[in-house]
């Protein structure tokens, strides 16, 4: 549900700025949820050896991950930049959604 949260919040590099900022862009939403979440996922990796908190799909939002990926490889980076920013969007739909059926009194 953090996706939701920040969608109107004027993000920049991941971080909330109201004057550079820019509102419902979905890869600043990523790289704030990924800035935000990975600390806690790699806890848990240090916690339990099995999980790699690498392997998580915003990884990529990461500053490092990204830079990395970009200038090794371009075109890899653009796919899953696509489909991280179609997924954070698709997040958003189905909250506004939740939100909608609730306030109606749907509940599936």
């Amino acid at each position: 549900m953090r996706v939701y949260e920040v969608k109107d919040k004027p993000l920049f590099n991941g971080i909330k700025n109201e004057v550079d900022g820019v509102k419902g862009d979905k890869w600043e939403i990523a790289k704030y949820i990924a800035k935000w979440e990975y600390l806690k996922r790699k806890d848990r990796g240090e916690i339990d050896p099995s999980f790699d908190p690498d392997k998580w799909e915003f990884s990529i939002a990461r500053r490092d991950v990204a830079k990395k990926l970009s200038k090794e490889d371009p075109e890899e980076f653009r796919k899953q930049k696509r489909t991280l920013q179609s997924r954070v969007g698709r997040y958003m739909r189905k909250a506004d959604k939740h939100l909608d059926n609730v306030c109606k009194g749907q509940f599936p």
